[in-house]
């Protein structure tokens, strides 16, 4: 994306690819919830925020693990992008997208990174069994 620095200059911000080896590392070290979440996006196909809680709460619950809200589920997709950003890698899961043709309270979707979804589920597969 571009931004604009203090001289009214643009700079492109290019982002790195992850590699396998780094996106194994980076996955493994992550808490359940992010997990979770990373995990729910990659299986489902642009779920809504309700959507993909309901699935991470199913998850976690599978795992003995508390249940979480709305707000934590933003502190947590937040705790991602900043992850992403202090790297300089692509987002795994870039920030929420509207699809226009759904009503209101359906428009925000979340969309896993598609270059990396299959990668996401094999080395989480695991971790939610």
């Amino acid at each position: 994306y571009l931004v604009f620095d203090w001289n009214k200059e643009i700079v492109a911000k290019v982002k790195k690819e992850w590699n396998d080896t780094e996106l194994e590392k980076y996955l493994k070290e992550l808490n359940l919830n992010q997990k979770a979440l990373l995990y729910a996006a990659a299986q489902l196909r642009d779920p809504t925020k309700d959507e993909l809680l309901r699935r991470m709460n199913k998850l976690l619950k599978e795992k003995n693990s508390l249940e979480i809200d709305g707000r934590q589920f933003t502190a947590i997709k937040g705790s991602l992008t900043k992850h992403f950003e202090a790297l300089g890698k692509e987002e795994l899961i870039p920030s929420q997208f509207t699809v226009d043709e759904y009503w209101d309270d359906e428009k925000s979707r979340y969309r896993i990174n598609e270059k990396y979804r299959e990668k996401i589920i094999k080395i989480l597969n695991g971790e939610f069994k």
